[in-house]
């Protein structure tokens, strides 16, 4: 048939039907458990995923709690928001949510950023609003103080210390110092472990134009340089790939190179 016709072509124009790339193909036997197991596949992520923190300084403040209670931004500050994502509706967001419930989505307003290869979900500390009772202090923290990656945009006139906003995580802070010329003055403090990672260094100044896209991917590299620490982590990729090979160990036929030919083709020409 011609179906058969053209995948006998496709696996030999790959290589499968050479005896030395025998080990690399495993015949595998159909049944009910295991496409109920093949959709596991589709359970793993297939992009990076990110969450990162951002908090805003207002000129004067050097305390956490008045920091966390910021509820105004300026208009630069927004902008710049604007820039690194796009804002999402917790409620219909199909894609990563970074730990965020979709029933708090009237309690937040969201930035998501997303690429082939990488999700963000951005914890913007103004836009998680507090109650009365200080339960919106309690939720913030939550999201927030779990942030590998904390990008700080300070418009006080003191450099930002560590100490300010202590937190568990936090082992990378990217801060942002609009300067009265117009540019943007980068400062990054992070742990002695972690490699070095760009676009942007420590004493650092860009244009507002280009302050987005390269605080957001500092930010990205950030976290993955955080993770390339640990030996035990894995991209989407390698998780998708051992799922793959257990698959194959699971359910793959025994069969030799001659019994793999010979049941492929007779099972094939009755079609």
């Amino acid at each position: 048939s011609l179906k058969y016709s053209l995948f006998t072509q496709l696996c030999s124009q790959f290589g499968y039907f050479n005896a030395e790339n025998r080990n690399n193909v495993v015949v595998i036997e159909p049944s009910e458990r295991y496409f109920r197991d093949v959709k596991q596949i589709d359970n793993r992520f297939l992009r990076t995923c990110h969450k990162i923190a951002i908090f805003y300084v207002k000129s004067g403040q050097e305390d956490k709690n008045c920091i966390l209670n910021n509820n105004d931004t300026s208009k630069r500050f927004d902008l710049f928001l604007s820039c690194m994502g796009w804002f999402i509706d917790l409620e219909s967001h199909t894609g990563f949510l970074g730990g965020l419930d979709k029933t708090y989505a009237k309690q937040c307003k969201t930035l998501y950023f997303c690429s082939p290869i990488n999700e963000v979900i951005f914890h913007i500390a103004p836009f998680m609003r507090s109650d009365e009772n200080g339960g919106g202090q309690i939720f913030k923290l939550r999201h927030l103080g779990n942030d590998e990656v904390h990008i700080i945009w300070t418009e006080h006139y003191r450099p930002f210390r560590r100490g300010i906003i202590n937190t568990e995580f936090g082992d990378v802070l990217i801060i942002i110092y609009p300067l009265k010329n117009g540019l943007f003055k980068i400062g990054i403090i992070k742990r002695p472990e972690i490699p070095l990672f760009g676009p942007l260094l420590d004493g650092s100044t860009v244009p507002f134009r280009l302050l987005s896209v390269l605080v957001r991917e500092t930010a990205i590299n950030a976290s993955h340089s955080i993770r390339m620490i640990h030996n035990f982590y894995k991209t989407p990729y390698e998780d998708r790939l051992n799922v793959i090979q257990q698959l194959k160990e699971k359910h793959g036929c025994k069969q030799n190179f001659e019994q793999f030919m010979s049941s492929f083709i007779s099972k094939h020409n009755k079609l």
